[in-house]
């Protein structure tokens, strides 16, 4: 009865492990992508300068948050809370993406970057 239990508790586990990591996986895809395109189209070189300054491996491997990574493009907070929300929705679809979207985002922008 005891390896009943196990199984009906692991078969649980692994399915959302696999849905968490499916995820992660599509988050990472959709920010690359619109990490590169914002760079590409519309981005400043001084935007893209702040974030390779602020965001190392280390950073990119943490928690990140939405507002964190604008203030990082605009130190100078020109920005409002709807602005920044604007900013988000119209580049990769939501208002708060996932920290995983943030850092597939931040690494395909500084990649454009360092193309310069």
């Amino acid at each position: 009865m005891e390896s009943t239990k196990l199984a009906s508790v692991a078969d649980p586990l692994a399915r959302l492990r696999a849905s968490k990591n499916e995820f992660e996986e599509q988050e990472a895809k959709d920010g690359a992508e619109a990490g590169r395109r914002w760079a590409e189209e519309d981005a400043e070189y001084s935007q893209l300068s702040r974030l390779m300054t602020a965001f190392d491996d280390d950073a990119l491997a943490g928690e990140l948050t939405p507002d964190e990574v604008c203030s990082a493009m605009d130190p100078e907070e020109r920005l409002d809370g709807r602005e920044l929300d604007n900013f988000w929705v119209n580049n990769v679809g939501e208002q708060h993406p996932s920290s995983e979207c943030l850092a597939a985002f931040i690494e395909a922008a500084v990649a454009v970057a360092r193309e310069v």
